[in-house]
C-alpha cells in the first residue's frame, strides 16, 4: 500500500529522479497529448509508449522486437536525448511504411509541470519498409561507437542504421571503410582508394610485405571502376547480440592494423 501510494503522488519534479519514478509517473500522466501526436497518422495498429531517463537504443530495440509482424507507432519519451539517436530514429522514419514510426518526445520540467518536445515523428508520406537489417546496423554502430569510445580509439564512427563506414586516415582519396554483412555473416576492413588505380598498384608492389603484417588480404582493382580496395574480413554472425562485442573489437583491431600498416606505404 505504501509504495502504490508514493507512486500516485509523485510530483513532476520527483519523476526526474529516477529511471522508476520517470516511467511510474508517465504511467499515471494524462495520455491526451498521445492521441493528438497520431491524429493525423493512419493508426489501425499498435501504439506503445516506451520511457527512458537517458536514451538508450537497448530500450528501443527490446520493445521493437516484441511486436513481431505488428506493425507498431512507438512513442519513445526520454528526459535526455542523445544526439546520434536522435538523428538515427529520424533516418529510421525514413524507411518506415505508412502506419507506423517513431514518436521521439523530450520531457522537461517547466516550473512544476512536464512538458513534452517532439524531436523526431514518422514520415507521412513514408514509401520504403524498414527492416529488421537496418535496425540491426543501427544497434551495432551504437554499440560500436560505445567500445571505439571506451578504448579511447580515434577510429570513431556516427551510428546510423547503414551497413558502412568510412574513416579518413590523412591521405586524399584514401580511406578505411568498414563494413558489416548480416546476410553472409562477416564484418569487414578495406582500404578504399578513390580515383587512383596508380596506388592501388603502387601497394600491389608491396604486397607480400603488407601481407606479412597484416595477414592474406582480398585485392580488388575493380576493373571498369574508377576506385580500388583491399580486404579482409572476419567470418561472425552479427545477428547474434551476443556476438557483437567480439565482431566490434575484431574490426577495430584490423581497422588499427590497417591504418599504422598501409600509411607506411602510402
Amino acid at each position: 500500500m505504501t509504495e502504490k501510494t508514493e507512486t500516485l503522488t509523485l510530483t513532476a519534479e520527483q519523476a526526474f529522479k529516477s529511471r522508476k519514478n520517470f516511467e511510474d509517473f508517465l504511467q499515471k500522466h494524462d495520455k491526451n497529448f498521445v492521441d493528438d501526436l497520431i491524429k493525423d497518422y493512419p493508426h489501425n495498429n499498435v501504439v506503445t509508449i516506451i520511457t527512458d531517463l537517458t536514451q538508450n537504443s537497448e530500450t528501443f530495440l527490446n520493445a521493437f522486437y516484441e511486436f513481431g509482424d505488428l506493425k507498431p507507432y512507438i512513442v519513445w519519451i526520454v528526459a535526455n536525448e542523445k544526439e546520434s539517436l536522435v538523428k538515427c530514429v529520424k533516418l529510421l522514419n525514413e524507411h518506415f511504411t505508412k502506419g507506423c514510426g517513431i514518436f521521439l518526445i523530450k520531457a522537461f520540467l517547466n516550473g512544476d509541470k512536464m512538458e513534452f518536445e517532439i524531436l523526431a515523428k514518422p514520415n507521412k508520406n513514408a514509401k520504403n519498409s524498414a527492416t529488421e537489417t537496418k535496425l540491426i546496423q543501427l544497434n551495432y554502430w551504437t554499440k560500436y561507437f560505445e567500445i571505439c569510445d571506451s578504448l579511447n580509439c580515434d577510429l570513431q564512427v556516427k551510428p546510423a542504421p547503414q551497413h558502412w563506414q568510412y574513416i579518413p586516415i590523412g591521405k586524399a582519396g584514401v580511406s578505411i571503410q568498414l563494413t558489416i554483412n548480416t546476410q553472409q555473416n562477416y564484418v569487414a576492413c578495406e582500404l578504399l582508394i578513390n580515383h587512383d588505380k596508380e596506388i592501388f598498384y603502387s601497394l600491389e608492389k608491396s604486397k607480400d610485405k603488407i601481407e606479412k603484417q597484416l595477414g592474406e588480404l582480398d585485392w580488388q582493382e575493380l576493373q571498369g571502376k574508377k576506385s580500388s580496395r583491399i580486404r579482409k574480413i572476419y567470418s561472425i554472425d552479427i545477428t547474434n547480440e551476443e556476438n557483437r562485442e567480439t565482431a566490434i573489437k575484431e574490426q577495430i583491431r584490423m581497422a588499427e592494423d590497417f591504418k599504422s600498416t598501409f600509411i607506411k606505404y602510402l
